[in-house]
């Protein structure tokens, strides 16, 4: 659904905190979105980087050490990370994530929580 919503709404570019191996990465590539990631497990990017190659950038860190670059980005995707953060890492997870974000970008956070 968050493919779909972005596509329509001429996203170009995307951030996903906690990119994990770039699962979540792939619908967007494939619909012509440029994506950027943070992941804090070196395994994580490896398996990424196989799989991608350089058709994306990940930062290796946590993403309470946010930002990583000085890029606005059209939309940021962060799925099932947020509830593993307590409320005050949430917080400045949800303000990190919206100081890169265009003007008039999206925010789309998933939880099981």
């Amino acid at each position: 659904m968050t493919k779909s919503f972005f596509v329509e709404s001429l996203v170009k570019n995307i951030l996903i905190p906690g990119i994990g191996y770039g699962r979540n990465a792939q619908t967007f590539i494939q619909n012509g979105i440029k994506v950027n990631g943070i992941e804090i497990s070196k395994t994580a990017i490896e398996l990424a980087k196989k799989h991608y190659g350089n058709e994306m950038t990940i930062f290796h860190g946590s993403v309470m050490k946010m930002p990583f670059d000085g890029k606005k980005y059209d939309g940021i995707f962060c799925y099932a990370l947020i509830h593993l953060l307590d409320s005050k890492e949430r917080k400045k997870l949800i303000q990190d994530c919206y100081n890169q974000l265009t003007e008039n970008g999206f925010m789309v956070f998933y939880s099981y929580k």
